[in-house]
């Protein structure tokens, strides 16, 4: 089952330092569970580079959360849990 963050940092860094911290799990063994470099992931966190789409999706799967709580602009959609309610 995915779990839906419930902080909603700004960047897709702090997102995925929130996510990575959630699922308690060093930068290092998502880098293994992705198939990146650690040094790819480090990058990620400090917001030097951004990943790919195919590999933001396994970067969701590997923390067991949704790609939008990952990415919610790419969408023009609200994060998760935090749409306006109509």
């Amino acid at each position: 089952m995915l779990a839906t963050m419930t902080a909603s940092p700004e960047t897709f860094a702090d997102r995925l330092k929130a996510a990575i911290t959630a699922a308690g799990v060093s930068q290092r063994e998502l880098a293994e569970r992705v198939g990146v470099r650690q040094a790819t992931v480090s990058s990620w966190c400090t917001g030097r580079t951004l990943p790919d789409l195919d590999d933001a999706y396994r970067t969701a799967l590997a923390l067991g959360v949704h790609l939008e709580d990952l990415c919610p602009t790419a969408w023009g959609k609200a994060p998760r849990g935090q749409e306006e309610e109509a």
